[in-house]
């Protein structure tokens, strides 16, 4: 897959997360890299809690921005790695950092997923 199929995918796939969180507000996101350093919309009412009080949605939401664009460059550098073609050693503690990365953000986004399911804002 190339690289701008898969920033697409990914920014598609982390705006569809963020847009079920936005339904709070009636906001929609379209994915482009610029919307996860926006600022958050404000919001009329009470906040929402999900999990606890301190809701710092506009910092994660720039944390996931961040995250997104360094996948993305991650992914440029395996690629580039594979058109070498020559078998690469990775060390093991550099491996289980992407293994527990990828572990971390699917328990967070199954997590958000069925908070949002459950109270259906």
């Amino acid at each position: 897959m190339n690289t701008k199929k898969f920033q697409k995918r990914r920014l598609q796939t982390l705006a569809g997360i963020l847009n079920e969180s936005y339904s709070l507000v009636n906001t929609s996101i379209t994915p482009t890299p610029s919307v996860f350093m926006s600022p958050a919309p404000e919001s009329h009412g009470a906040d929402v809690e999900i999990g606890h009080q301190d809701d710092e949605l506009g910092m994660i939401k720039s944390d996931v921005g961040v995250m997104c664009d360094d996948l993305t460059e991650l992914y440029d550098l395996l690629c580039d790695l594979h058109k070498h073609g020559k078998e690469i050693d990775f060390p093991h503690w550099w491996q289980s950092k992407i293994v527990l990365a990828k572990e971390y953000i699917s328990a967070a986004t199954d997590y958000l997923k069925q908070e949002v399911d459950e109270d259906k804002y």
